[in-house]
């Protein structure tokens, strides 16, 4: 970033005249639905061309939306796995939240606390993936959700000791 060039997204541009430019190495697949320079939200064009604190003087090839069509369609993975999405791609595996067995001829939950993702002396709980939650977290005073993938679930449980003087 440079305070008189900007922050560039994408691929480099090589101006090639007074007007004229060529984008080397350009982003071309996926998709960006929220930008943020230091916790404020940049434009994202063509819905929002400037804000407070920047504007979008070049852009190519942007549109509104975010959609892109299956990659599984008339694919077909070897038992046990199943074609996973990968935004215009694709890969045969078990899908998240399961890893193959040792055996290699079945899919298994795999299970998240092995990576001890609970913090502050908290217990981890593996669940099984396919009710659509996040993982959970619970204290006695303080209860949240967050996403980690769709079907997982990791359940931790915090106990918190509170001393008064």
């Amino acid at each position: 970033m440079d305070g008189q060039e900007g922050v560039l997204i994408g691929g480099s541009p090589a101006y090639v005249g007074a007007t004229m430019f060529k984008v080397h190495n350009d982003f071309r697949e996926g998709c960006i639905d929220d930008l943020r320079i230091s916790g404020r939200s940049a434009p994202l064009p063509p819905a929002v061309n400037n804000t407070p604190w920047g504007q979008a003087s070049v852009f190519k090839g942007v549109e509104r939306g975010c959609v892109a069509p299956s990659a599984c369609t008339n694919v077909s993975c070897r038992p046990p796995h199943s074609c996973v999405d990968t935004w215009r791609s694709h890969h045969c595996g078990c899908g998240e939240g399961r890893v193959l067995s040792r055996s290699r001829m079945t899919c298994e939950d795999e299970d998240e606390c092995d990576w001890q993702p609970c913090l502050s002396g908290s217990s981890c709980f593996n669940t099984q993936p396919g009710d659509g939650l996040g993982p959970y977290h619970e204290a006695p005073l303080l209860k949240w959700h967050e996403k980690l993938a769709p079907n997982n679930i990791i359940l931790c449980e915090c106990n918190f000791n509170f001393l008064s003087v």
